[in-house]
């Protein structure tokens, strides 16, 4: 399970790499409540992918996504819950800096049992697993 959700974060790399040369990031920015708080098209579009996805792999999960969890939402992190930050440091995606990554935890009963960063530009990831 674990390998098919690092090869999803893979897929979804090369959206955000194939973006980051592309003219139009800026004309698809939107401003979130709080100082530098951005969300650009590119990271509704990999959220969306890897939800699709992490559903194919575990149906039963719930999702705390950044770009569509409220802070007021209660969630319950009873089963399986995926937290997912689609582009994690969304500010340097925008400059096309090259440091920006895609970041999945999954947890079982509110504890985390893995955890992976993938860094699409320099095709980096670093996992982890409980125990």
């Amino acid at each position: 399970m674990y390998s098919r959700i690092t090869e999803l974060m893979e897929r979804c790399g090369e959206i955000v790499v194939s973006a980051s040369s592309a003219n139009d990031i800026n004309d698809k920015i939107t401003v979130k409540s709080g100082d530098a708080n951005y969300v650009t098209y590119y990271d509704v579009k990999v959220q969306e992918m890897l939800i699709s996805g992490l559903s194919e792999i575990l149906p039963e999960a719930k999702y705390i996504a950044e770009e569509s969890w409220s802070d007021t939402e209660e969630i319950s992190m009873d089963g399986y819950t995926f937290i997912i930050d689609p582009i994690d440091g969304t500010t340097n995606f925008i400059k096309d800096y090259g440091h920006s990554g895609i970041s999945v935890a999954l947890a079982y009963n509110s504890e985390i049992v893995f955890g992976a960063a993938y860094n699409p530009y320099t095709h980096q990831m670093y996992t982890a697993k409980r125990g």
